[in-house]
């Protein structure tokens, strides 16, 4: 959901009216499958209810989620009506014991990553501060040990190269496995 400065007015406008009142929104502000809508922030998707939590009664710890009360709408929005319980499955440190005090960054695969750890494993990567494409570039042989050189150099339309006896080898492979029998 796009979250414009007229919807989020009209939002804050009817919690304050009535703080203790559900709040739900229209059906084409969630998404299928889930009970509360999501928002970007700086290119962020985040939980509505969170954002209003952190505007009009304070900041949550990291480790901190919201619940909502028993008997309440699940699709509600009112911040209000919400508890604030530790979550199970976060802590206050990474896997690797860093500190979560805001050296946490999205992961591509949703939730949330130590930033002192993906620096770590990037550092571990990039072998003499080149990166994996620098270095891949720098190879003159394909795995097998073949020149990429010459007549044996294929360079594809994404950039890549492409070995030609090894692509030949595996051509001949294929076709001796996927080789049709002769009707009779």
């Amino acid at each position: 959901m796009i979250l414009t400065d007229g919807i989020h007015r009209q939002i804050l406008a009817a919690i304050k009216r009535d703080p203790k009142r559900a709040l739900v929104l229209p059906d084409f502000c969630y998404w299928k499958g889930r009970n509360q809508p999501v928002v970007y922030i700086d290119d962020i998707p985040e939980n509505l209810a969170r954002v209003l939590y952190r505007e009009l009664i304070g900041p949550l710890d990291y480790s901190q989620t919201l619940a909502l009360r028993p008997g309440i709408d699940p699709r509600n929005v009112n911040p209000y009506l919400f508890e604030v319980t530790q979550h199970r499955r976060r802590g206050s440190v990474c896997p690797n014991g860093h500190l979560y005090e805001g050296n946490e960054m999205p992961s591509n695969a949703g939730g949330w990553r130590c930033r002192i750890c993906y620096q770590a494993w990037l550092a571990a990567h990039r072998k003499g501060g080149q990166s994996v494409s620098e270095l891949n570039r720098s190879k003159d042989t394909c795995p097998k040990g073949h020149p990429y050189s010459g007549e044996n150099l294929v360079i594809l339309r994404n950039g890549r190269r492409r070995c030609v006896t090894c692509h030949r080898d595996n051509m001949a492979r294929y076709r001796a496995t996927h080789r049709k029998e002769p009707q009779k």
